[in-house]
């Protein structure tokens, strides 16, 4: 499955169970993942290894450690939802 449908899918599942600031805030962490993943052409689930998380929190320019976590605390729970779906062909061993 592609990344971006993926996300799509996610965020359809959780508008209605946050606020409209938390949906707004997972929304741009997993728009900027998605850029991310084009720019390493990363587009589907499957190519996703646990390098590619992490390298992610990495090449965000900012001072700040809490932005950092933050970003990848948001990819790292997307991720986990897509491991419990079974139609998410995603490694488990991603984080």
């Amino acid at each position: 499955m592609l990344i971006q449908d993926a996300v799509e899918e996610y965020l359809a599942t959780k508008r209605n169970s946050i606020t409209h600031d938390t949906y707004v805030w997972y929304a741009h962490h997993l728009d900027c993942f998605c850029k991310w993943c084009i720019h390493h052409q990363l587009t589907t689930l499957a190519e996703l290894k646990a390098p590619h998380v992490a390298q992610f929190a990495a090449d965000i320019i900012s001072q700040n450690t809490h932005t950092r976590h933050a970003r990848a605390q948001v990819v790292k729970g997307f991720l986990s939802w897509c491991a419990e779906d079974e139609k998410f062909p995603v490694h488990t061993q991603l984080w």
